[in-house]
């Protein structure tokens, strides 16, 4: 998907991120590569507001985290991690992430839909996702969590899930499902 000077004229981009975009973009490029050359930039934020203003694409971005060493992931469409994904920083999709085992980041975890991991969800600041959050193990925010934020209509039931053994963080948004523990125990450390 291309993106031009006027999508993001249009979508009310600051002046500094337009004479970015253009002195180092021109007047149209790929999604997906001016995403990386925003995270590579230290422009995060401007990353991450491209993708609540632009939305989500169908490309899926896969990443073998056993390898992948990096401060940010920002995807365009669905990322897909083998094995377990650990960023000092924030991790965005516009569409969906999926992990084979787990998912960490020292800041945010952020979807345009579905989150879900293998074995854990954990994020030093918040998780928010556009459908449920699905985890094997436990779900942990230092701050909010929030599921179902899906703005051009009303999320069935199943889109605000939390699935997990345990949650740990304030629920903001959703309900809190249960998967039983191999005792057969499950709780929610999360307030409401």
């Amino acid at each position: 998907m291309k993106i031009t000077l006027d999508l993001l004229r249009a979508k009310g981009a600051c002046a500094d991120g337009l004479a970015w975009f253009e002195a180092k973009l021109g007047a149209e490029a790929d999604y997906q590569a001016a995403l990386d050359l925003a995270v590579a930039d230290s422009r995060i934020e401007w990353a991450c507001w491209a993708l609540s203003a632009i939305g989500g694409t169908n490309d899926v971005t896969e990443v073998d985290g056993a390898t992948e060493t990096r401060a940010h992931v920002v995807v365009a469409g669905t990322l897909k991690v083998r094995g377990s994904l650990c960023v000092s920083g924030r991790v965005a999709a516009g569409s969906g992430i999926k992990a084979g085992e787990g998912i960490k980041a020292g800041e945010g975890i952020e979807a345009g839909e579905g989150i879900e991991a293998g074995w854990g969800i954990k994020a030093g600041e918040g998780i928010k996702a556009g459908y449920s959050i699905h985890a094997t193990l436990t779900i942990s925010a230092r701050l909010r969590i929030f599921a179902g934020l899906v703005s051009w209509r009303l999320p069935t039931a199943e889109e605000t899930e939390i699935v997990a053994r345990a949650v740990t963080g304030t629920i903001a948004h959703g309900a809190f499902r249960a998967l039983p523990s191999p005792s057969g125990g499950a709780k929610s450390l999360a307030t409401s």
